[in-house]
């Protein structure tokens, strides 16, 4: 009996050790890949240094910032204690500070985040992230042109993510002039709207929907199922 319960306690002490090892094993890969991340992030900036284009300069801005979209979101696992979830209003408030420094208008865009208690796996936290990026990234740039009448209320970007037990539901709305009546987002000819519906509908199996009442509103609901086998890295 006392030999069974020595095994006993050594075996619970090597799991305790194996689980303590893929932890520290897990932190240090969400680390590196941030890190390699941000080597990428600067070897584009550089590159954008060198060119002379403007529309060149603007396309490797872009894909940098949607590349720290996903570095982000490793770093929010990094510091978590969970290694699987992030906490999702941490993570936007950090992305929505960089995406208004980066173009310039923390000043004069107010941007609020309802995320609250929301936490998200990895393999749904990028996707939502990179497209929160272009929605955000298209209203700061488009959706309040100098000179346009705001209103009392100003410019303003409301950004929500909520769970439901079933299925998340992410909005981004705007107050912004709101998009050209003749552009048809479900055909898209821009990389920004074409990777909005083939992370929404395609790697996140969601639903999409458009109103341009009052300025933008996207709604994307989906659920919380696998989708490593819908990875846009698939799609041709």
């Amino acid at each position: 009996m006392f030999s069974d319960i020595t095994e006993h306690k050594k075996a619970e002490g090597r799991i305790k050790a194996s689980l303590a090892e893929k932890e520290v094993l897990l932190r240090e890969i969400h680390h590196r890949v941030k890190n390699n991340l941000a080597a990428i992030m600067g070897l584009i900036d550089l590159r954008g240094q060198t060119i002379d284009d403007e529309t060149e300069r603007t396309a490797l801005a872009e894909l940098s910032t949607r590349i720290r979209s996903m570095a982000l979101v490793h770093e929010q696992l990094y510091k978590s204690e969970d290694f699987s979830r992030i906490d999702f209003q941490d993570y936007l408030d950090v992305l929505v500070c960089h995406l208004l420094i980066s173009y310039e208008r923390s000043s004069d865009i107010r941007v609020s985040v309802a995320a609250k208690d929301v936490e998200m796996e990895l393999d749904i936290a990028i996707p939502c992230g990179l497209i929160i990026t272009e929605l955000v990234t298209n209203a700061i740039k488009y959706a309040f042109p100098e000179g346009r009448p705001t209103g009392s209320g100003g410019c303003e970007i409301a950004i929500s993510m909520e769970y439901d037990g079933d299925a998340y539901t992410l909005i981004v709305a705007d107050n912004g002039v709101g998009l050209p009546l003749d552009l048809d987002w479900t055909n898209p000819d821009t990389l920004g709207l074409l990777l909005i519906k083939m992370l929404g509908q395609h790697q996140l199996q969601g639903r999409i929907e458009l109103d341009r009442t009052v300025g933008t509103t996207f709604r994307l609901r989906f659920a919380p199922v696998s989708i490593h086998s819908n990875s846009i890295l698939r799609l041709k």
